[in-house]
């Protein structure tokens, strides 16, 4: 069985977009999105001191931001999501409330829950580029675990 390329392709893109919507939701639920005049300043986690420059307008493709992100991919990457966040904020509308995943891997200590898993993807998933994995949030739990039994 040959898979379509193109096919391939679109459910990467449609994963990058969903990721990069998420994100920007995380950021305009968390950080201070400033505005000047046509100009959004966006935080860029997980350096909140470097902000990106977005400028919306109604069509994605013509929206631009001055992340590495978008200068490579002429794409709506989160910050300008995150400016969309915050616009529909500023008119008053009330924002979506992010859903965060709770499994618990397979082998996972018992003192880690779905809880637990929730709150980890809830706090630091915004400092990822990628999404983060089970495996990802598992390890970041363990650690922390174990560097609170050493004191």
């Amino acid at each position: 069985m040959t898979t379509n390329t193109n096919e391939t392709v679109t459910c990467i893109d449609r994963e990058q977009v969903n990721r990069a919507r998420e994100r920007g939701l995380e950021i305009a639920r968390r950080f201070s999105i400033t505005r000047d005049g046509d100009l959004w300043l966006v935080p860029d986690p997980p350096n909140r001191t470097f902000k990106c420059g977005v400028v919306l307008h109604t069509a994605d493709d013509e929206c631009r931001c001055t992340c590495p992100v978008f200068e490579e991919t002429w794409k709506p990457c989160c910050h300008i999501h995150a400016a969309r966040f915050a616009d529909r904020r500023e008119r008053g509308e009330r924002l979506p409330e992010p859903e965060y995943p709770a499994e618990v891997p397979p082998g996972a200590p018992a003192w880690i829950t779905p809880d637990l898993m929730r709150e980890t993807y809830r706090v630091w998933g915004v400092y990822y580029a990628d999404q983060l994995t089970p495996r990802d949030a598992l390890g970041m739990l363990i650690a922390v675990g174990q560097l609170a039994e050493l004191g």
